[in-house]
């Protein structure tokens, strides 16, 4: 009885490291696929950007890019203006305070005060 006893502890021991192993392979598979989503996706949104750029102001550098995380990098660089809402991650030459929760909101009530002051001044 006790050499059956083991031979399942020693089976249901192996079928969980096999299981163990499977699950941490697949999550880094998967974690992977994801990396090279968003670097895509990123990509694929700068090009669009500076195509958008080219037919409406002739200059990339003539547009203004707010981004909020590391793969929004590739679309600062090069723009005329760039606001990040998340400083600590994100390069660029202007960024949100925090005052507020939303750092997209913050920056929209900021740029309305910038024109409200330039048509009352």
């Amino acid at each position: 009885m006790k050499q059956v006893i083991a031979a399942l502890f020693v089976i249901i021991t192996i079928i969980s490291l096999f299981v163990i192993a499977f699950t941490v392979n697949q999550v880094g598979e998967e974690e992977q696929r994801l990396k090279s989503d968003l670097q895509y996706r990123s990509t694929l949104l700068t090009e669009s950007l500076k195509s958008i750029a080219h037919r409406v102001c002739d200059n990339y550098s003539q547009i203004l890019v707010v981004g909020n995380d590391p793969n929004d990098q590739e679309a600062v660089e090069g723009s005329g203006l760039s606001v990040t809402t998340s400083p600590d991650t994100l390069t660029a030459d202007y960024y949100t305070e925090g005052k507020l929760e939303l750092g997209g909101e913050e920056l929209v009530d900021r740029l309305l005060d910038l024109v409200f002051e330039r048509k009352t001044g």
